[in-house]
């Protein structure tokens, strides 16, 4: 339907910019297609010469407006919100000593603690790694942030021995189906992007 290939400066910043711009200027002119009535949203694509470096940047934006779509591009998958989220889970399971993916599962929809809830536990514990003091307050405290983080954990331990014994796209829809991930994900602005693009994950992986 149209032709994409964003200009390719010097500047790294420039690049990204000029890409963001074509993205916003493809989507625009799908969407008007799309209200015309003559086009399905799978009658459409977006044709480019650099989409190992561009293809990323137009998923994105086209999440943002909510249109529908997969990126076909070798060793990429669409970072989005939400994708990022599931792969920090799968981090986590991998090894469960990190603190970033930790904050990012707790503060999501798989556990869905608030900031302040966080910062209770930092305050208690400010000498130790992240992972360590929300252990050592799940154990020690007994608040609702403590059986909060008492129950993630045991979900935690339970998914890291399914990953032993479970093949990945077997252990990726088991954790799609029992997070509530899909369904909290699909409640958002944008929902069925946001869910098509989780649904591929599992589909890579099989």
């Amino acid at each position: 339907v149209c032709n994409a290939d964003p200009a390719d400066p010097a500047d790294p910043v420039a690049k990204v910019s000029n890409a963001e711009r074509e993205a916003r200027a493809a989507a625009n002119r799908l969407i008007a297609l799309k209200a015309g009535g003559s086009y399905r949203w799978r009658d459409m694509v977006v044709l480019m010469r650099s989409a190992q470096t561009n293809a990323q940047v137009f998923a994105k934006v086209f999440a943002e407006a909510g249109i529908p779509c997969y990126a076909q591009a070798s060793e990429a998958h669409i970072e989005t919100v939400e994708v990022e989220l599931f792969l920090n889970l799968l981090r986590l399971i991998d090894n469960p000593l990190q603190d970033l993916p930790l904050l990012s599962v707790l503060l999501g929809p798989v556990c869905d603690l608030r900031l302040e809830q966080l910062l209770d536990v930092r305050k208690s514990f400010p000498g130790l790694p992240f992972h360590e003091a929300a252990r050592r307050y799940a154990s020690e405290e007994g608040d609702y942030t403590a059986r909060d983080l008492a129950g993630f954990f045991d979900r935690l331990e339970e998914w890291t021995f399914n990953a032993c014994v479970h093949t990945v796209d077997e252990l990726i829809e088991d954790l799609l189906d029992r997070t509530g991930i899909l369904d909290a994900v699909t409640a958002l602005p944008g929902g069925n992007v946001r869910r098509k693009n989780l649904e591929m994950l599992l589909s890579h992986a099989q």
